[in-house]
């Protein structure tokens, strides 16, 4: 029984580092990736990095001397929250490919339900059990 039991663990063990890669990898890809939004007026544009990090902002044309400073804010604001959901919705779609296909990744994006995630980590480890 304590061998099996050793089995089991050790195989875990390799799954688990194995995913760990796969997601540094998958993590380390996504940080590169750039994402960019041009406001509706197409009075800017912004560059965020896959982190979500501005990393740079284009003013198009003259029109942005002529705005009021709370409408390019506005501007401004929205084009990098958009940005931003843009990497993040990028970044969680890379994590997802790299995880098992029994595990799904939780929504970020919106409010974490614990129990369901651990609910289907547990149901991801009881079937690495049957079939390991």
């Amino acid at each position: 029984m304590a061998d099996r039991t050793s089995a089991f663990a050790q195989e875990l063990i390799a799954q688990i580092t194995a995913q760990t890669e796969a997601i540094n990898k998958a993590g380390e890809k996504a940080v590169q990736e750039r994402f960019e939004v041009v406001t509706k007026k197409r009075t800017l544009k912004v560059t965020v990095d896959g982190r979500g990090d501005l990393v740079d902002i284009h003013f198009l044309g003259k029109a942005y001397r002529t705005l009021p400073a709370t409408e390019l804010a506005t501007q401004l604001v929205d084009a990098i929250r958009s940005a931003r959901e843009q990497a993040t919705a990028a970044g969680m779609a890379k994590l997802s490919a790299a995880m098992p296909n029994e595990f799904r990744m939780p929504d970020l994006t919106g409010a974490l339900d614990m129990d369901e995630f651990v609910t289907d980590a547990m149901k991801w480890l009881g079937e690495t059990e049957r079939h390991g």
